[in-house]
């Protein structure tokens, strides 16, 4: 269900929904760490997130953990702010993460 949401969100609110979906663990330059509890338990969902990771070519590479719900996301940061969606969406998760 969140996977569909998210598609019919215009691109600008898109990581906005994201980022208030997760607990976000850490975001340090260069890597970003989430924890979604739905990807414990939704093989769907996780086979989304990977489509939607590969997409993103500022994003070097990314491990989904379903035991743990975990999302390590690692993305070159010389370049994430060329893509207007990681940019909005790793300023979002700091923000998050400093509270």
């Amino acid at each position: 269900m969140a996977g569909l949401i998210a598609r019919l969100l215009p691109e600008k609110g898109k990581a906005r929904y994201l980022v208030n979906q997760v607990e976000v663990a850490s975001c340090i330059e260069g890597r970003l760490r989430v924890i979604y509890d739905d990807l414990k338990h939704d093989e769907q969902l996780r086979s989304q997130v990977e489509q939607e990771l590969s997409a993103i070519k500022e994003i070097q590479s990314f491990t989904i953990n379903p035991v743990t719900g975990s999302v390590l996301i690692n993305y070159d940061a010389a370049r994430a702010a060329q893509n207007s969606f990681l940019k909005e969406l790793l300023i979002l998760a700091a923000r998050k993460a400093k509270r």
